[in-house]
């Protein structure tokens, strides 16, 4: 009596990260599919997140460092790639986050950038407000020719208290914090995370 080999099962197909989404908490790879391979914190060391991002962009970034000012620049590290920088070894941050970062391409090593909802620099702020509350999107100002918007697009704690409420205060409402988003003459040019939401920067 001959024995019938048992067909040995296929290994799953491996996928492949093809968009870092930037959100109000958190990093997440996402592959073809949307689903999520991994998520950092901005509370995670800055170090294994600048080794997991030179993994996915498929290339080291400049490191340097920055004087801060009297004003509302902060000293600081900086990993950058193009269109892409991580800052750390700095103040200004949401209590407990250990970097803050900036996209200011839709792509870095041919990796999408977006928000949690899939915009990305260069889109249209209409699509990036369409379904966010009206305490959320920030009036257009004018400045040297340019008209500037910021969008908070996603809130990772605290609750929005308007200046004009008693419970304000005097503070910038520091535990309100999340992911910004400015746009210039109607298109997004940066996403940064995580800031404070409410500040006078």
């Amino acid at each position: 009596m001959s024995e019938t080999a048992t067909p040995e099962a296929e290994a799953p197909e491996a996928t492949e990260i093809t968009r870092l989404v930037v959100g109000g908490a958190t990093l997440s790879a996402l592959d073809e599919t949307g689903a999520n391979e991994w998520s950092l914190s901005y509370a995670d060391a800055p170090a294994t997140v600048i080794s997991e991002l030179s993994g996915l962009f498929g290339a080291e970034p400049v490191v340097t460092t920055r004087e801060g000012d009297a004003s509302c620049v902060a000293a600081a590290t900086l990993a950058t790639w193009e269109g892409f920088v991580l800052r750390y070894d700095t103040i200004l941050l949401p209590g407990g986050q250990l970097y803050e970062v900036t996209a200011t391409a839709p792509t870095v090593g041919g990796i999408e950038i977006t928000t949690p909802t899939g915009v990305a620099v260069s889109a249209p702020v209409a699509d990036l407000v369409a379904a966010l509350p009206p305490e959320r999107v920030g009036e257009p100002s004018d400045f040297e020719g340019a008209t500037y918007q910021w969008v908070d697009f996603d809130v990772a704690a605290g609750e929005y208290t308007a200046p004009t409420d008693p419970a304000y205060g005097n503070s910038e409402n520091p535990e309100y914090w999340g992911a910004k988003a400015r746009a210039t003459n109607g298109a997004i040019d940066l996403i940064v995370a995580p800031v404070h939401l409410v500040n006078f920067c």
